[in-house]
């Protein structure tokens, strides 16, 4: 039998200094419950711009106003992938704005929430996050990983078996 030594009042520090401990199980990273990956266009104008709205259509997806992100409906509808303009972060232009000179995008964010469960429709999504984001990059740029460093096979792979 293991017996384990629980801290009372009388066992506390004496100075008022308290340190916070977080339960292991809880991830304190927000990208980290994420897959994230970034796509980076070599060239920023206006058929760009055309093209990546054209893909987006394509996808189905569909513009949060509230949010300011495209979301590509998941495999279930709690798990879609979102993209988001990468510079400036955050903010993507409604449709109507994507031919205007100012909504330029240079890049973007591509995010799906992780699995807790490895479900069938779980790897089907993951699969989805894979290829719309090289789709993406087949537009004229390059996928970056979520440490910005180019992604590779090894990425795709981690990303859809780990």
């Amino acid at each position: 039998m293991v017996t384990k030594q629980v801290n009372t009042s009388s066992t506390l520090p004496k100075n008022d200094s308290v340190e916070e401990v977080l339960p292991e199980s809880e991830e304190t990273d927000d990208n980290s419950a994420n897959h994230v990956l970034f796509v980076m266009f070599d060239q920023a104008d206006l058929p760009l711009n055309k093209k990546l709205h054209t893909s987006l259509q394509n996808w189905d997806a569909h513009y949060d106003a509230a949010m300011q992100v495209y979301s590509v409906p998941g495999v279930t509808p709690q798990n879609p992938v979102l993209v988001t303009n990468a510079y400036p972060p955050g903010v993507m232009p409604p449709a109507d704005s994507f031919q205007q000179e100012e909504h330029l995008i240079s890049g973007v964010s591509v995010i799906l929430k992780k699995p807790r469960r490895r479900r069938g429709f779980d790897k089907v999504q993951l699969e989805k996050f894979v290829v719309f984001t090289q789709e993406l990059a087949a537009l004229g740029g390059s996928v970056l990983d979520a440490e910005r460093q180019v992604a590779t096979a090894k990425t795709f792979h981690a990303i859809r078996y780990q």
